[in-house]
C-alpha cells in the first residue's frame, strides 16, 4: 500500500512524505526519552511516597511540545502534497484509501473492517495480550442485532434502550457503486440535460429528525456544489431519480436555479463527484436565503449525528 501510494506521487511530492522520517526523528527520540523520564519520576510515588508535581507537569509540557511539533510536520507536508495532487492522482489515492481501510462498499463507515491489529507496520503476534474492543474510537460498530457490550462499543451510534446494535448506517444507489463511474444520465452530457440520481439509505442513527444531501465536485479551482437539499423528513429512506417535492433545494455553485445542477466539469481527465447524506438531530437554522452549500455545511455541522458518502468519477468527452 505504501509503495503504491508513493508511486502515485511525483518526485517532489514523494520527498515531502519520505522526508518526514528525517525531519521527525529527533523529536521522536526526544519523546521516548521524555516519556522514560516522566515514568521514572512518577515511580517515586512507590519509592518515596511523594513526587514533585511541578517537575512532572513541566516534563509533560515538554512532551506535549514535541508531540505538537510532530503533528505540525505531518499536517504541513501532507497538506502540501494534497494541495498539489492532480485529478488523476486524487482518484488513484481515493481508491487506494478505500482498499487500505476496507471501507464497506466504499463508504467511510468501517462497519466491515477486519483483521488483526498492527504495531507500527508489523502485524501483532498471535500471542499478544488481548485488547478491549476499541472500535468505538474509530466509528466502527458491531454487526446489526448483536448484543452491546459494556466496553463502549458504539453499535452504530448508540446501543439503544434494548442494548442491541441497530443496523449500520449505509448510503447506496441503484444507479452506481461507490468508487465507480457516474452514468452519463446524471451529467450535463446527457441529451436531456442530466437529472439527480436515485439514492437510498438504511440504519439512520437514533434521534434523527431530518436528513440533508449534498453533491459536490472536486474541481481544479476548488470544491463546487451541484446539489444542496435539506429538510428531508426522517421518514424518507430513498430518493428517486430526478426527485422533486421532497425537502428544500438550495443554491448550487454554477446555477441560479434551485435544483440539482448536473456535473459539467471542464478540462481533461476524470473528475470526482461526491454524494453525502447527513443525519441531523434537529432542524438547522440558516443566516441567508437561498441556502448555499457552504451555508448548509456551517449550519448542520453542530447537529450532524451521522453521515455517509459515495464518490464516483466521470470523464467528459468534451470541454465545458
Amino acid at each position: 500500500m505504501g509503495n503504491t501510494f508513493l508511486a502515485t506521487l511525483d518526485k517532489a511530492q514523494q520527498a515531502q512524505i519520505t522526508g518526514l522520517v528525517s525531519t521527525q526523528k529527533p523529536d521522536l527520540l526526544a519523546i521516548v526519552a521524555k516519556r522514560a523520564e516522566i515514568s521514572k519520576t512518577l515511580k517515586q510515588f512507590l519509592q518515596q511516597g511523594a513526587v514533585d508535581e511541578a517537575t512532572v507537569v513541566n516534563l509533560a509540557k515538554q512532551y506535549g511540545e514535541l508531540d505538537g511539533a510532530i503533528s505540525y510536520d505531518y499536517a504541513k507536508n501532507f497538506s502540501t502534497v494534497g494541495n498539489s495532487l492532480t485529478a488523476n492522482q486524487n482518484a488513484t489515492l481515493m481508491a487506494l484509501r478505500k482498499t487500505a481501510t476496507d471501507e464497506a462498499g466504499g463508504t467511510p463507515d468501517y462497519d466491515n473492517q477486519c483483521g488483526k491489529g498492527y504495531l507500527y507496520s508489523a502485524p501483532m503476534p498471535s500471542d499478544a495480550p488481548p485488547l478491549i474492543d476499541t472500535d468505538f474510537l474509530f466509528g466502527a460498530c458491531k454487526a446489526a442485532a448483536s448484543a452491546c457490550s459494556t466496553n463502549w462499543d458504539c453499535c452504530s451510534f448508540s446501543c439503544g434502550d434494548n442494548q442491541v446494535c441497530p443496523a449500520p448506517f449505509k448510503l447506496s444507489s441503484p444507479a452506481f457503486q461507490d468508487g465507480g463511474t457516474l452514468p452519463i444520465t446524471y451529467t450535463c452530457e446527457d441529451a436531456k440535460g442530466g437529472v439527480s440520481p436515485p439514492l437510498a439509505w438504511t440504519g439512520a442513527p437514533s434521534g434523527t429528525v431530518e436528513f440533508a444531501i449534498t453533491a459536490t465536485t472536486l474541481a481544479v479551482d476548488g470544491k463546487k456544489w451541484n446539489w444542496v437539499l435539506y429538510g428531508i423528513p426522517a421518514s424518507v429512506t430513498s430518493l428517486a431519480a430526478n426527485t422533486t417535492g421532497i425537502g428544500t433545494t438550495g443554491a448550487s455553485t454554477d446555477s441560479p436555479d434551485l435544483k440539482f445542477y448536473p456535473p459539467c466539469s471542464s478540462g481533461s481527465g476524470p473528475r470526482i463527484y461526491t454524494f453525502t447524506l447527513y443525519a441531523l438531530s434537529t432542524k438547522p437554522t440558516f443566516s441567508t436565503s437561498p441556502v448555499s452549500g457552504a451555508v448548509l455545511a456551517d449550519a448542520i455541522g453542530p447537529v450532524t449525528i451521522g453521515s455517509r458518502q459515495m464518490s464516483v468519477t466521470y470523464t467528459f468527452a468534451t470541454g465545458h
